[in-house]
């Protein structure tokens, strides 16, 4: 289990102009996301955002 919840981690990356859905696999539980990005700068964009999240505590 995740000990965090995707629903959570996606709304805080919106917040940042980050779109994401979470998985919804029941198999894994709720704190799991796919993300898939077509170019190396939309994937280190998503990287830094997701920490600036994580250091915030919003998710």
């Amino acid at each position: 289990m995740s000990p965090y919840d995707a629903s959570d981690v996606a709304s805080a990356l919106e917040d940042r102009g980050i779109f994401i859905r979470p998985l919804e696999d029941p198999r894994l539980g709720p704190g799991y996301v796919r993300v898939t990005t077509a170019r190396p700068e939309a994937n280190r964009r998503f990287l830094d955002v997701l920490e600036d999240v994580h250091r915030a505590g919003r998710a």
